[in-house]
């Protein structure tokens, strides 16, 4: 399996060399085959960068400065009245609007990590109207309480 595995992965990496070259040099402009060295070209920009899934930042560049960050910030949502709050709960108000990863900030609050700014800003457009009202959603450190039902 091993084996397949890489064999895969290095026909991608030509496939993309390829497809970025001719990006790059124009399809209609080049009439011959493209050399292994417009085939790397094509792919120098990613050099030395390596994909980050889940993270603040999309890659950590190995060669330099990390990017900064242009994912939204994690939304905190904390029961009205201190009680305990599960993942069952959070999983049930927000599995509709978008995928997201939750972990626990004490007992009565969960910090909700949503991959982009759009999927956000569609969450917390969408949670007002919900039927949930002992829930608060904090972004960016605004309040918002959920509408009652």
């Amino acid at each position: 399996m091993a084996g397949w595995d890489s064999y895969v992965t290095g026909y991608c990496f030509i496939m993309m060399g390829h497809y970025f070259a001719t990006l790059k040099y124009g399809a209609e402009g080049i009439k011959r085959p493209l050399s292994s060295t417009e085939h790397i070209s094509g792919v120098s920009e990613w050099r030395c960068k390596v994909n980050v899934i889940r993270a603040s930042i999309n890659h950590i560049n190995l060669a330099g400065e990390d990017p900064p960050t242009n994912r939204p910030q994690a939304l905190v949502i904390k029961h009205r009245r201190n009680k305990k709050i599960t993942l069952s709960e959070v999983m049930e108000l927000l599995t509709k609007y978008s995928p997201f990863d939750a972990m626990p900030l004490g007992s009565n609050a969960m910090v909700i990590a949503i991959p982009s700014h759009s999927l956000a800003r569609s969450s917390c457009e969408s949670l007002p109207t919900t039927k949930i009202t002992q829930f608060f959603v904090t972004a960016c450190g605004k309040k918002a309480k959920l509408s009652e039902a």
